[in-house]
C-alpha cells in the first residue's frame, strides 16, 4: 500500500482536487437540470425543498466527490501503518533468533531482511545496503526510516539503535520489543473484534432505513396519493415532499453514521468518511434505482 504523508499542503491539494470533482455534479445542475430544479422546488411547511431525486442525487455525489480524495488516501495510509505494525513482533523475534546464533545485528537484518516483504522490508534491506557502502549504522537507519514519518517507525529506528549499541543486552531488548510489539497488536485485533459488529451494525441500520422508507413512499404514500380528489379520501397528499424528506433523512443518517463508524474504529471521525461516502452512495442509489424501478 502507498503512503502519502498528509502535510497541510497535501490536505490542501487533496481539498482541491475535491472541490473541482464535486463541481462536475453541480455544473450539470447548473446547465442541464436547471428547469428541473427550480419546477421542483416547493414550499413544504415555510421550508422550501428540491423535490427532483436526479437533482438531489447529483447534489449528494458533489458532496462525496468532494469527500472522496481525502478519504481514500486516509484509508490507504491507515492500511499502510496497519501492514507496518503487523510485521514488528515477528520482525524482532527473527531478530532475536538470528543474534542468539551468533550474528551481528547488521548481519541478522540482513537475514530477516531477505525473509521480510512489505515496505518495511525494503527499508531493512536498505539499511544493510548503505552499510556495505560503508554508512555508519546510526546513519544508514536514519536514511532508510526518514522517507516516512510514522510513530512505529520511529520506535522501529530507535529499538535497533538502541539495541546496536546496548552489546551483550541486544538478545534481552530485541526479545522484550517482541513481546510488546506482540501485546499491542494483540490489543489492536482484540479491539477490532470487539468494534467491527457495531460498525456493521451502522451499515445495517442505514440499509434499513432505506428499505423501510421506499416502503412506506411506495406502498402508501403512492397510492394514497392517487386518491386524491375522490370523496371521502384523506387531503392533498404530495408524494415529492415525502420523498425529498425521507432522502435528506437517508443522506445525513448514512454520512454522520460513517463519521461515527470511523470515530469507534480509529478514533477519529475523518477516519469515518470512505464508510460516509459509502453509505451515502448506498442510500442514492437505492432512491434512484427504486424511482426507475417503479416509474
Amino acid at each position: 500500500m502507498p503512503y502519502i504523508e498528509m502535510t497541510p499542503q497535501r490536505r490542501l491539494m487533496l481539498l482541491a482536487v475535491g472541490a473541482m470533482l464535486g463541481a462536475v455534479p453541480l455544473f450539470l445542475v447548473a446547465s442541464l437540470f436547471r428547469g428541473e430544479l427550480l419546477s421542483s422546488i416547493q414550499n413544504a411547511g415555510g421550508v422550501y425543498l428540491v423535490t427532483s431525486l436526479r437533482v438531489n442525487v447529483l447534489v449528494t455525489f458533489s458532496l462525496v466527490l468532494f469527500t472522496l480524495p481525502y478519504a481514500f488516501v486516509d484509508y490507504l495510509n491507515r492500511s499502510f501503518t496497519r501492514s507496518v505494525e503487523s510485521v514488528l513482533p515477528e520482525l524482532f523475534k527473527g531478530l532475536a533468533e538470528a543474534v542468539r546464533s551468533g550474528l551481528t545485528l547488521p548481519e541478522a537484518l540482513s537475514s530477516v531482511a531477505e525473509t521480510l516483504g512489505g515496505e518495511v522490508g525494503k527499508m531493512l534491506r536498505q539499511v544493510v545496503l548503505l552499510t556495505e557502502m560503508g554508512v555508519t549504522f546510526q546513519e544508514a537507519i536514519a536514511r532508510a526510516f526518514s522517507r516516512y514519518r510514522l510513530p512505529s517507525l520511529d520506535r522501529l529506528g530507535s529499538i535497533l539503535l538502541t539495541a546496536y549499541e546496548s552489546g551483550g543486552k541486544v538478545i534481552d531488548a530485541l526479545e522484550t520489543s517482541a513481546q510488546i510489539f506482540g501485546a499491542i497488536r494483540s490489543y489492536e485485533e482484540e479491539r477490532a473484534t470487539t468494534i467491527n459488529p457495531h460498525v456493521l451494525t451502522i451499515y445495517a441500520a442505514t440499509i434499513l432505513y432505506v428499505i423501510l422508507s421506499l416502503t412506506i413512499l411506495y406502498v402508501f404514500v403512492m397510492p394514497l396519493s392517487r386518491l386524491q380528489g375522490i370523496p371521502g379520501a384523506l387531503g392533498k397528499i404530495n408524494p415529492g415532499v415525502y420523498a425529498a424528506v425521507m432522502y435528506y433523512s437517508g443522506v445525513m443518517i448514512a454520512f454522520f453514521g460513517g463519521l461515527i463508524a470511523g470515530k469507534m474504529r480509529h478514533g477519529k471521525a475523518s477516519a469515518g468518511l470512505i464508510h460516509a461516502d459509502i453509505q451515502v452512495a448506498i442510500v442514492a442509489f437505492s432512491f434512484l434505482l427504486a424511482e426507475k424501478a417503479m416509474a
